[in-house]
């Protein structure tokens, strides 16, 4: 067996695997099982099969081939329901692959009657100590669970993940659509698959069934009625009423799996910070991420949040499960039932991992990948035909039905405390930029929708005494439970429509008109350059840190001023309400307004010359005497130069003879910096502070003086026929011995920020 593991390549072995599979009877196949989901999915600290990296453009011969092999009607699968013949054949599954909460129930001895019938217990002891499943079961397991291991998150940069192209989406979808089908359809029987391909079958069991006191998300009663199609259906090991246990096992791995285990094995999500916006992190990308992990976890607190991978699975799911849910035809078939149990029973696990989400992704514009899940989840009635193509943002407002009312109140949380949060959130960014922009604007869209704000309304209204016909004992009882098993007894409910919001709306409705200024400048200055500087300007643009175009300037406005008319319309706010943005704008802008006093003015002159630039000096702002195309040039090749002899110029610089009094004065010391995480809970942003270690810095080439200096050697060195290389060496050396002359006078560099004389080669 552990032959056929080792051919290569990869087709061949899977392969040689199909026809092991077709040809041995069942006891040969028992054991292979699990040598071949340890292959598969790297369980214990490898890669695996890289069904998280491979992608079609990049791969296709292997795509398609560990498509067919792993697709549910291909060889794997072929296996395990050749398997599922015997109901004693069980393998175990580690309690520790199952998410945090889950593990805690089981420890604390509340199990969840899903894992009821599968858990093993030492008999001395009475702990329980793995799960055992039945073939299916462990192959469902381990491919949810091979989203969340740490050892495969740990194996392989972690920027790598990103991938929604993947094959393990696009096998995560094909089951989906499969177990849970949106079409009408029932899940295929088990033994159409393997009937008659087993050299020496045995004695059929029906495996399909599950054990009564194993429920899951149906009721039994449900699951072991008679179906009214066919009342033979009940004894039949081929009945829909039994094979649905497949499509609940999925809806119920995924749903504890992807949505529970936020908080699970930190190691196996991105941990995220600002740190992007940390110079020391972006003069090192090459560090050894836990090394960087290890110098930083003692500045500021961490927190685990999901990879960009992971939010696009759950954002398929999502929409997946609004399809299935919505293909509901009330036949009163077991299917049917999972269908209309399935958004109740993920529901909770939903917004809590939205929510935990948003609170701590950090305030950069990767926050789109969780908010158009959230956007998704909220709007169930833009996924009701698979086959047609979802409204977009740029079509015209949908009108939302009355029927979606029940949905919006059993999940008014997801709607209004949600909306609060990025209320919060969009204060604190910067809406000028594109992306931010377009995010608030496909936020005010989904909240414009026709009747939306209305069934709102409505929900929050069932809070109140004496409210409507339809929102009151039934769906005041409905919110009320809901919010309490969301947030507890203790939790204080501020509406969407109060007083409160209504002031923090009115306060951003200011914010946003003081970005559709600064937006209207940036444009106005990049078309200026743009148009002036020609060649220069296009290998300006090509080497900033610019990442939007002209065009993607353009759209800041409209969509900046659409969702200032939509908060307006939806909140029924006065425009005249708005507060004034003169005093922000004079911030960038002193010339007096018909809007503005002298006085406001003067205020904000004398805080500008206040503010302080506490960060890493060579990620300052380029200043009016600069070069800005030398600028960031010299900044890439000092940052080469210090990744790669980080060490030497460490041991240089706290050399205690001439040589290190000379580096002293040509490399920059080390020192502390300040700055703000922006990755703890909205509303909170701590200034932090941490050390640059002695580095070399270039910027000072880039000053117009320096420039005019060599222009000027170089024009008198060509009026006296120099050559100019013998004088810029001359010049050298000569600066090399004023450098000398004051280390042996004894000068020591002035210090340009709080030092930290440790030095640790590990940097």
């Amino acid at each position: 067996m552990l032959s056929i593991m080792n051919v290569n390549p990869l087709h061949a072995r899977c392969e040689m695997i199909s026809k092991y599979v077709s040809e041995c009877t069942n006891k040969e196949l028992e054991s292979l099982l699990p040598v071949l989901v340890e292959e598969i999915f790297g369980i214990s600290n490898q890669v695996g099969w890289n069904l998280r990296l491979i992608k079609f453009d990049s791969n296709a011969h292997d795509y398609d081939v560990l498509f067919k092999f792993l697709h549910p009607s291909g060889p794997v699968f072929k296996l395990c329901y050749k398997l599922l013949s015997d109901c004693h054949l069980k393998y175990e599954f580690q309690l520790s692959f199952l998410p945090a909460k889950v593990q805690q129930m089981i420890n604390d001895g509340m199990v969840l009657p899903f894992y009821t019938d599968k858990l093993q217990y030492d008999h001395k002891t009475r702990t329980p100590i793995s799960l055992a499943l039945n073939p299916f079961e462990f192959y469902m397991f381990h491919f949810v669970y091979h989203l969340m291991n740490p050892n495969i998150q740990t194996s392989a940069d972690s920027s790598q993940y990103m991938h929604w192209e993947s094959l393990y989406l696009r096998l995560a979808e094909e089951y989906l659509n499969t177990f849970l089908p949106c079409n009408g359809s029932t899940v295929y029987p088990i033994t159409n698959l393997y009937s008659g391909t087993s050299p020496t079958p045995r004695p059929h069991i029906p495996v399909a069934t599950r054990p009564a006191r194993s429920p899951m998300l149906l009721r039994q009663s449900v699951l072991l009625k008679q179906s009214p199609t066919s009342p033979t259906h009940t004894s039949s090991p081929t009945s829909p009423m039994l094979e649905i246990w497949r499509s609940e096992l999925l809806a119920r791995l995924c749903v504890d799996f992807w949505l529970g285990s936020f908080n699970n094995h930190s190691q196996s999500y991105l941990v995220r910070g600002d740190y992007n916006n940390y110079s020391y992190w972006s003069m090192y990308p090459q560090m050894n991420y836990v090394n960087y992990q290890a110098f930083t976890n003692s500045m500021f607190s961490q927190q685990s949040l999901p990879t960009g991978e992971h939010l696009w699975v759950v954002r398929f799911m999502v929409k997946h499960l609004h399809y299935f849910s919505n293909s509901l035809i009330e036949d009163s078939s077991a299917m049917d039932e999972l269908k209309r149990v399935i958004i109740p029973s993920s529901q909770g696990k939903l917004y809590e991992f939205l929510k935990h989400t948003m609170q701590h992704w950090p305030l950069d514009t990767s926050f789109r990948l969780i908010l158009e899940t959230w956007l998704s989840y909220i709007q169930p009635w833009r996924y009701i035909d698979p086959l047609r193509k979802p409204i977009t943002s740029d079509d015209s407002p949908m009108v939302v039905e009355p029927r979606w009312f029940p949905f919006i109140a059993e999940n008014l949380l997801a709607y209004s405390l949600i909306f609060q949060l990025l209320l919060t959130r969009f204060s604190r960014v910067d809406l000028a930029t594109p992306k931010n922009a377009f995010m608030l604007f496909r936020v005010t869209k989904v909240f414009a929708q026709i009747n939306v704000i209305d069934l709102l309304r409505e929900a929050e209204g069932s809070l109140e005494e004496g409210g409507q016909l339809r929102s009151s004992s039934k769906w005041s009882a409905v919110v009320r439970q809901h919010i309490l098993d969301l947030e507890g007894p203790g939790f204080q409910y501020q509406s969407l429509f109060s007083a409160e919001t209504r002031a923090e709306l009115v306060k951003f409705q200011g914010q946003i008109q003081t970005a559709m200024i600064t937006a209207r400048r940036r444009l106005a200055a990049e078309t200026e350059n743009h148009q002036k500087g020609g060649f220069l300007s296009w290998f300006t643009m090509a080497t900033s840190d610019f990442e939007y175009s002209i065009d993607e300037r353009r759209k800041v406005n409209f969509h900046l001023q659409a969702a200032l008319n939509s908060i307006t319309s939806i909140f029924r706010l006065e425009a005249s309400e708005a507060p004034t943005s003169c005093v922000n704008d004079s911030f960038f802008d002193t010339t007096p307004t018909n809007n503005c006093s002298d006085q406001s003015v003067l205020y904000w002159k004398k805080k500008q010359k206040e503010i302080k630039y506490e960060g890493d000096p060579d990620l300052q702002p380029i200043r009016s005497f600069e070069n800005a195309i030398l600028v960031r040039l010299l900044y890439q090749i000092a940052l080469w130069i210090n990744l790669t002899y980080r060490g030497e110029i460490g041991r240089l610089y706290y050399r205690q003879d001439c040589l290190g009094g000379v580096a002293r004065q040509m490399l920059e010391g080390p020192r502390v910096i300040r700055t703000y995480d922006k990755s703890g809970p909205l509303g909170y942003s701590p200034r932090i502070s941490y050390s640059l270690p002695p580095r070399l810095s270039l910027r000072l080439l880039a000053h117009h003086r320096t420039l005019l200096v060599l222009v000027l050697v170089y024009s008198v060195a060509r009026l006296c026929s120099y050559p100019a290389t013998l004088v810029f060496l001359v010049l050298l050396f000569a600066w090399l011995a004023v450098l000398l002359c004051r280390h042996f006078v004894g000068y020591s560099p002035p210090c340009a920020g709080e030092l930290d004389v440790s030095f640790n080669d590990s940097y």
